[in-house]
């Protein structure tokens, strides 16, 4: 009896071990997150997990551009860069992405190869991140280091095994799949001035504009990252874009006392950054009336339509409304002007159906 048990255990633990094995495998072939490698067997490049697949991407996957930025970016469709330019862009963006984490994606990406161009989504608000010397810890860190031994929670993962890995056999099936839609959450999102509404609280009074001290500092290290970037790699070209939010979003910056903040912040960057003879900084639709009032193309007061991502990805590539150091100023105050024009609307009406109305 003793013997049974024994050899029943030992058959076990064999035949556990084995499927393990196999598991591991099997993840690792197919690697969903380019961990190991680019796709196999024809698989193709599907990217839905931006914080999972980016570090992979950058050091598997085949391109000569990168598209950086925050969640406000990720519905440009890269095609728009290729179709342009000639290029093979993969994107690398991160939620709330910090200029630290931007500029790691981007020196990781020089790492691995030479790249032809960058585009860089440039949210003001990131330049007011303290700098973080270890970006990497915004990273999965068993996909981001060399250490094998933590792979264990990539390679028996069951959301990896039930999720990742069929959705990724799913769409390469799709002859339509546009790796240039990679981590696009438009689709799955509802815009319109409704939507935006739930995301808005009204605020009746307005806090004193300041800019507090330090800010200069704080704005300076994380440009310096930048300038950093573009210095060392004077071939390449750099798309800097500004990204578009909404009335709002920039309604309530005025009302929390941070809009002379946000403004002088972006004049800043964009003085400091245009000299460079490698870059282009387009203003896109931030400061278009038609674009930031109407509601209907947002579906939050900060993330704008797919079609209207790509739209400003066009004007970038175009240099339609490039940005400088002569025209940063009177652009901004074009912006100003447009804002000053609904608050002084919004103190006379006051109501929530004077929302409805004007911001379509």
């Amino acid at each position: 009896m003793k013997k049974d048990v024994k050899s029943a255990a030992i058959s076990f633990g064999v035949y556990s071990l084995v499927l393990l094995v196999l598991i591991a495998v099997f993840v690792i072939l197919v690697d969903p997150f380019f961990h190991y490698h680019a796709p196999l067997f024809g698989l193709k490049a599907v990217q839905t997990k931006k914080e999972y697949q980016a570090n992979g991407a950058i050091e598997h996957l085949d391109y000569d551009a990168v598209l950086v930025g925050s969640s406000t970016a990720v519905n440009i469709n890269t095609s728009i860069f290729d179709d342009e330019l000639g290029c093979h862009t993969i994107k690398a963006c991160a939620s709330a992405g910090s200029t630290s984490v931007l500029c790691y994606y981007v020196n990781k990406a020089f790492s691995h190869q030479d790249l032809d161009y960058v585009f860089y989504s440039l949210d003001f608000f990131a330049l007011f991140r303290e700098i973080d010397n270890d970006p990497t810890d915004d990273q999965v860190v068993y996909l981001r280091d060399r250490n094998p031994f933590n792979d264990a929670e990539y390679l028996w993962n069951i959301d990896v095994l039930g999720r990742e890995i069929p959705n990724m056999v799913a769409v390469s099936g799709h002859s339509n799949y546009d790796e240039g839609m990679a981590y696009n959450f438009s689709q799955f999102a509802t815009f319109g001035i409704d939507e935006v509404l739930q995301t808005y609280t009204p605020i009746e009074t307005v806090a004193e504009q300041d800019i507090p001290d330090g800010t200069q500092n704080t704005v300076d290290g994380n440009l310096a990252l930048i300038k950093n970037m573009i210095e060392s790699h004077p071939d390449t070209e750099f798309y800097i874009i500004i990204p578009t939010v909404s009335i709002l979003y920039w309604d309530r910056e005025y009302r929390e006392g941070g809009l002379d903040k946000a403004l002088w912040s972006m004049g800043y960057a964009i003085k400091t950054l245009s000299p460079y003879d490698n870059v282009h900084i387009s203003g896109g639709l931030f400061n278009d009336r038609d674009t930031v009032m109407n509601l209907n193309d947002f579906m939050d007061i900060t993330h704008a339509s797919y079609d209207k991502n790509c739209e400003w990805a066009e004007i970038a590539i175009q240099g339609e409304h490039d940005l400088n150091e002569e025209n940063a100023e009177a652009e901004i105050e074009v912006l100003r002007s447009i804002i000053f024009d609904y608050e002084e609307r919004y103190e006379e009406e006051g109501t929530m159906d004077f929302l409805h109305e004007y911001a379509k």
